[in-house]
């Protein structure tokens, strides 16, 4: 019985005390401070891009300035210059009209078929005798006056004939010396007319004629021009044929 008593006892003392838990049991610890370091300067991270444009662009500025770029600035504004001028002057040549180039042999032979002899009477008495030249296919023909001034009758022989045909005067004027024949017929050779205001000193003259009649028939003489634009200190009026 004393040991129920002493068991009872015991279990109620036991119910009686707190329950110890786990964290009363745990001492608790004292704070603990953290110190906090300062951070150690770092070098900054640099990161390098190639640039290529800005690469080119300080290439370039940097060989302007250089002697090389200027030397070679300057030479090629003296060939753009060169170019310029030698373009101008083949533009000039190829609108400048250019000067037949003909042999003379070819000329004398033309102006020998286009040349005819005259003969020019009053009454039965062979008054004059000169040259004379087609100036048109048909047969109309040009020639001095003084050749046929106080004629009346003429006759014309052609370049490589033996035969005279005759001609009629169409008009004449004293003053200039100029006279105009015609003859039957069409398909003679004519002479061509130049421009006179083209004619240079220097520039070489053919003549082509019978000075003295059938005696110096067809003459040939070749010369330069001596001089241009001479003044005549006669003041006359002329009216042309």
């Amino acid at each position: 019985m004393d040991e129920e008593k002493n068991l009872n006892s015991e279990i109620e003392n036991a119910e009686l005390q707190e329950p110890v838990s786990e964290e009363n049991n745990i001492e608790k610890e004292a704070p603990v401070e953290e110190s906090i370091e300062p951070a150690k300067p770092t070098e900054p991270t640099v990161i390098y891009r190639w640039d290529y444009d800005q690469e080119k662009r300080s290439r370039k500025k940097e060989g302007k300035n250089s002697p090389i770029a200027f030397a070679a600035t300057v030479l090629g504004a003296f060939l753009i210059v060169i170019g310029l001028l030698i373009g101008v002057l083949a533009f000039r040549d190829y609108h400048t009209p250019k000067r037949a180039t003909v042999d003379s042999s070819e000329v004398i032979d033309n102006l020998l078929r286009a040349t005819v002899l005259i003969n020019a009477y009053n009454g039965e008495d062979a008054g004059s005798a000169g040259s004379g030249f087609f100036i048109r296919q048909n047969g109309v023909i040009a020639t001095n006056y003084h050749i046929v001034d106080g004629m009346t009758t003429f006759k014309v022989k052609l370049y490589g004939s033996d035969q005279f045909v005759e001609a009629k005067l169409i008009g004449g004027d004293a003053d200039c010396d100029l006279a105009v024949l015609k003859i039957e017929g069409s398909g003679y050779a004519a002479v061509s007319f130049g421009d006179s205001d083209a004619v240079r000193v220097g520039d070489v003259a053919i003549a082509v004629g019978n000075p003295e009649g059938s005696s110096a028939s067809w003459t040939v003489t070749k010369g330069i021009i001596s001089s241009i634009d001479r003044e005549l200190n006669e003041e006359r009026t002329y009216e042309f044929v």
